[in-house]
């Protein structure tokens, strides 16, 4: 299973941002400042993460894009023959939902389906892991 899509709306650096991805190697290069790390955040946060610390910020509203309310990230997971979109929205208030191809579902089921193909949080290298994993 690989991420095919990346919808990030309001969050963070980014108002309104889809990248689209294919199987393989792929590789983010940009300026410093450009949001590089900010597409590495909105995956975190569409998979669950709850520390803010990991996706660098202080507090809920850092996660939301200027005057916004709210912002969501969308992720399409493809396997091949079947695609599947997970969904988080944060509300500056920090109320949050999760979402499972377009229906509601609490964070714990979010976490099953991610758990059943093998997907974690611990797979994806954050800011600043790489010259400690080398």
């Amino acid at each position: 299973m690989f991420v095919k899509k990346l919808v990030l709306k309001n969050f963070k650096s980014f108002e309104n941002a889809s990248l689209e991805f294919t199987p393989g190697f792929v590789s983010l290069v940009g300026p410093n400042g450009s949001g590089k790390s900010n597409v590495i955040d909105g995956l975190l946060f569409a998979f669950g993460e709850s520390s803010l610390k990991s996706m660098r910020v202080k507090k809920t509203p850092d996660l939301v894009f200027k005057n916004h309310s709210a912002a969501e990230v969308s992720v399409v997971l493809d396997d091949g023959t079947t695609q599947t979109e997970i969904k988080r929205l944060v509300r500056k208030d920090g109320k949050t939902k999760y979402g499972l191809e377009g229906k509601r579902v609490k964070k714990y089921v979010l976490e099953e389906f991610l758990a059943s193909h093998k997907i974690s949080l611990n797979n994806i290298i954050k800011q600043g892991e790489v010259q400690r994993i080398v």
